[in-house]
């Protein structure tokens, strides 16, 4: 039984079944998304430069050309629509309740009509997020950025993540008006994510990595190898960096784990920075920092941007965020925001799991839901941080589209109403 009709795919696949096995391929094909989105845009270009008015995309989708998680199955790719058909049962993420999943094509597609005008949203248009300038870098960001750590993978701690879901998800994030992406190579597969996911939307966002990590051979980070600041280390976690997000520049470089400034100094580790800064490799210095080193950090005057961690629940950090904006720097808050809603799990290491248990049994004492007046106590607690006075951003990560957009729903909602604010302050405490 011959499935694929068109005569256009005849030598690139073919389709067998005798009745009674089922349908399969009989050629191992690739699967090459960015190839067809890649082909639309030049079309596009093309039908622009020529001064058509409008141009009709076919096909949105191809019914009989399904996709599966079996490769030998998997007819989509023989499909030029701009979505791929679930298998029978299944629902997409991006658009809940729908059988299909945007392919690369479509996310050109979007992308083209926005830069074209033809998306363009009212200043005053409710779907926008708020920003705030990033300190003396002049970068204006939006309030809630996103924490790429949740597409890490088995490889540094996480859950699996499947292609499809990272595309959606990293899409989703620069549809909803989020443009600040925070990453490290220490974050297993993310920067591979980003490189292959939006690196053609690379002028929507702007991005942040880390240096100091360690590259080890097997680019496992779970051996534990310790962090190092010398100044080619430094340089090689640029390297591979810019390789891994298909990207010329970071806007944002910082130093991860917060070493202290005799450990910098000692390995040249902000020279090596400032050299990369002249190269037009990165845009502006920082620090992903905490105590007890954070007071010097904010006091030597060369980093652009803090990454402080603060929440409702430990408010450690809350000073010297004031401290860091007083000297002209951008400051963005990190820390996760939803763990604190389920107690931690037992087999998680004591050290770990002790001050996690901690923050879920003050949660739960403070009885929050007389302050909610409806609202999640996951937005209670995004929407106090984004109550300080001096906090330009805060990254919150997720590798659910749901998640996403609730977090982006509560912040477009702004700061806590001033006594909302004070009684969940009294009642959490200082942390």
């Amino acid at each position: 039984m011959q499935i694929v009709r068109d005569e256009l795919y005849r030598d690139a696949v073919r389709v067998t079944g005798d009745g009674h096995a089922r349908p399969r391929l009989t050629a191992a094909v690739i699967r090459d998304e960015e190839e067809q989105a890649g082909y639309v845009r030049e079309l596009l270009d093309i039908y622009d430069e020529e001064g058509a008015d409008a141009a009709f995309v076919d096909t949105f989708a191809r019914r009989d050309l399904p996709t599966s998680s079996e490769p030998e199955r998997d007819f989509d790719t023989a499909g030029f629509g701009i979505v791929k058909i679930l298998e029978r049962g299944r629902t997409g993420t991006a658009y809940p309740g729908l059988p299909w999943e945007p392919k690369a094509a479509f996310h050109a597609l979007a992308e083209y009509g926005r830069a074209s005008g033809a998306c363009d949203r009212r200043e005053d248009d409710d779907v926008t997020l708020p920003t705030a300038k990033l300190g003396r870098t002049g970068l204006q960001t939006s309030r809630l950025g996103y924490g790429a750590m949740e597409m890490r993978g088995p490889q540094a701690w996480g859950k699996p993540i499947s292609d499809d879901q990272a595309r959606t998800v990293l899409n989703t994030v620069l549809d909803s008006g989020m443009n600040l992406i925070d990453t490290s190579p220490d974050y297993g597969d993310a920067e591979e994510h980003i490189g292959r996911w939006i690196s053609h939307r690379r002028d929507e966002f702007v991005l942040v990595s880390k240096c100091g990590c360690p590259l080890a051979a097997d680019g496992d980070p779970r051996t534990f190898p310790l962090h190092a600041y010398t100044r080619a280390n430094v340089r090689a976690c640029v390297e591979q960096s810019l390789r891994r997000m298909r990207t010329d520049h970071l806007d944002v470089l910082m130093v991860h784990m917060s070493p202290s400034v005799a450990v910098m100094q000692a390995e040249d580790t902000i020279a090596e920075m400032q050299a990369l800064q002249d190269e037009g490799a990165i845009r502006f210095t920082g620090m992903s920092g905490n105590l007890p080193n954070l007071p010097e950090h904010i006091a030597i005057g060369v980093f652009d941007v803090f990454l402080l961690p603060y929440s409702a629940l430990d408010r450690s950090h809350e000073e010297l965020i004031s401290a860091a904006a007083a000297a002209g720097a951008g400051t963005i808050a990190r820390g996760s925001v939803a763990r604190p809603l389920a107690a931690p799990p037992e087999a998680m290491p004591e050290p770990l799991r002790r001050p996690l248990a901690d923050h879920h049994a003050r949660l739960a004492a403070a009885g929050l839901d007389d302050l909610a007046d409806g609202a999640s106590t996951m937005e209670l607690l995004l929407r106090f941080i984004l109550s300080h006075q001096d906090l330009h951003s805060v990254i919150v990560g997720s590798a659910q589209v749901a998640h996403v957009q609730a977090n982006v729903a509560a912040v477009r909602k702004g700061p806590l109403p001033a006594e909302v604010y004070g009684a969940l302050r009294e009642r959490l405490g200082a942390g």
